[in-house]
């Protein structure tokens, strides 16, 4: 997200950027998203993997699912994130807009 400075020195989030931000977030959980379906160890049927083997291979194919699920926790918390951050900002200039009104 792209920080512009105001002529106080205030940090100005840029709505435009933001979104931009959060698209790249949604495009990445759905790469993880398909990803950690592709990995599932339930579709996965090969012969060649029988026994110790494939208890080794379902168990790292189980880490490796943790960590795409753990990734993509996080990028839904920086989407929330950017959101709020835009929401409470909007919110911010509306307040300070009215109050200029009267």
């Amino acid at each position: 997200m792209a920080g512009l400075r105001d002529y106080n020195g205030r940090i100005v989030i840029d709505e435009g950027e933001a979104a931009a931000d959060v698209r790249k977030i949604d495009e990445a959980i759905t790469k993880i998203t398909s990803v950690y379906q592709t990995l599932d160890p339930a579709k996965i049927d090969d012969s060649r993997f029988m026994g110790a083997a494939r208890e080794g291979f379902d168990d790292f194919l189980g880490r490796i699912r943790k960590d795409l699920s753990d990734m993509k926790t996080r990028c839904e918390s920086a989407k929330k994130l950017i959101n709020d951050a835009v929401a409470k900002y909007q919110r911010i200039d509306r307040e300070l807009r009215d109050s200029m009104r009267y």
